[in-house]
C-alpha cells in the first residue's frame, strides 16, 4: 500500500503469489485409474487436462522390473488399453502431459495385477467364468473378480460359517469382467463362503478371514 502521495511511506509487500501464462505450464494427469482387469489386458485411464494439452505419453512394466521402452507416445484420449498382458502378474504404470513447450512429470505409479486366467476348479457347476478370490486367506480385506465369456444372470452372496448373509448383489444378463473390494475387517474371524448363483447352477468357493 502507498500511503501518502509522495510515495515515502509504503507497507510491505505480499507474500508471493504464483500464476503460469497460458501454454507455458503443463499440468499433471490427475486421478489415474486401472479398470476392466483382464487376464491379458486392462483400460488405463485419467482426467482431461485442459490448456495447451496435445496428447498424453504412458508407460507401463512389471512391477518386478525397471522401466525399458514400453512407452506409449502421443495417446489423445483420457485412456488406453493394454493387450497382450501375461495373467497373474502385478503391473504398474504412469501417464503424463504433452503440451507444446515442454511435458509435465509423471504421474504416481498406479498397480494392478492381471487375472490368473485359470479357470474355475473342476466340479463347480459353470464352466463359462474365470473365479478369483485374492489373497485367500485374508485379514480383511480381499478382491472377487471373475470373466464371463457368456451373457448369464448371477447373484453373488457372502455367507458365515453361521449362514448369516455378509453380502448380496445381482447382476442380470452380465456379460465380460467383474471386479469387487470386499471389506471384512469388522467381521468375527473365521471360514467364510462365496456364492455365484448363475443359470447354469451355483458356484461354492470357501473364504478364510484370518
Amino acid at each position: 500500500s502507498m500511503c501518502d502521495a509522495n510515495g515515502s511511506n509504503t507497507s510491505v509487500y505480499t507474500e508471493y503469489t504464483v500464476f503460469s501464462t497460458a501454454g507455458s505450464y503443463c499440468a499433471v494427469p490427475l486421478n489415474p485409474v486401472t479398470t476392466g482387469i483382464g487376464s491379458t489386458s486392462a483400460t488405463l485411464g485419467w482426467d482431461a487436462v485442459s490448456g495447451g494439452v496435445l496428447g498424453y505419453i504412458v508407460r507401463y512394466k512389471k512391477v518386478s522390473e525397471t522401466f525399458g521402452s514400453i512407452e506409449i507416445d502421443t495417446v489423445v484420449n483420457t485412456s488406453h488399453t493394454l493387450t497382450s498382458l501375461i495373467s497373474g502378474t502385478a503391473y504398474h504404470w504412469q501417464v503424463k502431459s504433452m503440451c507444446d513447450t515442454a511435458n509435465s512429470s509423471n504421474t504416481g505409479f498406479t498397480v494392478f495385477t492381471t487375472l490368473s486366467g485359470s479357470r474355475i476348479t473342476e466340479g463347480d457347476v459353470s464352466s463359462s467364468i474365470n473365479l478369483n478370490i485374492y489373497p485367500n486367506p485374508t485379514r480383511g480385506v480381499f478382491n472377487i473378480s471373475f470373466v464371463s465369456e457368456e451373457i448369464d444372470n448371477f447373484e453373488i452372496t457372502i455367507i458365515d460359517s453361521f449362514g448369516k448373509f455378509v453380502l448380496t448383489e445381482a447382476k442380470q444378463e452380465f456379460v465380460c469382467e467383474y471386479t469387487k473390494q470386499i471389506n471384512l475387517e469388522n467381521n468375527a474371524k473365521g471360514i467364510y463362503f462365496l456364492e455365484i448363483e448363475t443359470d447354469e447352477g451355483i458356484i461354492n468357493k470357501k473364504l478364510i478371514l484370518q
